[in-house]
C-alpha cells in the first residue's frame, strides 16, 4: 500500500513551470525575487479560484515580503548573477494540465512586471505579508487561509472594475 500523496504541489515544480514558460516566450527568468513572487501570487489565485493549495511548501514572511523557503534555497545562486534561472532538478514532478494553465495564466498578468513592481505589489499595506510581518515584527508563516481571503478579494474587485 503506498502513503498518500499530500495536497499541492512541491513548489519547485511550480517554479520549474514559471521558468520554462518564460524562456518558451523569449523573456528568460534572471531573478530569483521575481520567481518566488510569482509563485507566491499564483498560489494565492489558485487558493482563491479553486479552494484548495497549489504549493505544499510553507510561504513566510521574510523582511524583503513572502518567501517560499524551499524555492529560496533551491534556486539561489552565491553570488548573485544576472543569468537566466534554469529547471531544477531538485524535483521531477509535472503540474496536470489545468494548473499549468493557471500558472500559465499568472505568468501572463504578471510576468512582465519588473521584480520590484511585484515586491510591492506583495508588500502593500494590508496584503498577507504586511499583516504577519509588519504587525509581528518578526519573520512568520503565512497561514493559506490569509492567502486565500487577500487573493479572493483582489480577484472579486478587478471583476467589478
Amino acid at each position: 500500500m503506498s502513503a498518500a500523496k499530500p495536497e499541492g504541489y512541491d513548489s519547485v515544480a511550480v517554479a520549474n513551470q514559471f521558468i520554462l514558460i518564460a524562456k518558451k516566450a523569449g523573456k528568460p527568468l534572471c531573478s530569483l525575487t521575481k520567481l518566488v513572487k510569482l509563485v507566491y501570487i499564483a498560489h494565492g489565485c489558485y487558493l482563491a479560484l479553486r479552494d484548495k493549495v497549489l504549493i505544499r511548501d510553507d510561504i513566510e514572511a521574510w523582511r524583503y515580503g513572502p518567501v517560499i523557503p524551499r524555492v529560496y534555497r533551491t534556486f539561489r545562486r552565491m553570488p548573485p548573477v544576472a543569468e537566466p534561472l534554469e529547471i531544477s532538478l531538485q524535483t521531477d514532478e509535472k503540474l496536470a494540465a489545468d494548473d499549468a494553465r493557471l500558472v500559465e495564466s499568472v505568468h501572463g498578468s504578471y510576468g512582465r512586471f519588473h521584480y520590484t513592481d511585484l515586491s510591492e505589489l506583495t508588500h502593500k499595506k494590508g496584503t498577507p505579508w504586511d499583516i504577519v510581518y509588519r504587525n509581528d515584527g518578526v519573520k512568520g508563516k503565512i497561514d493559506n487561509d490569509l492567502i486565500k481571503d487577500y487573493y479572493y478579494d483582489l480577484i472579486e474587485n478587478s471583476r467589478q472594475s
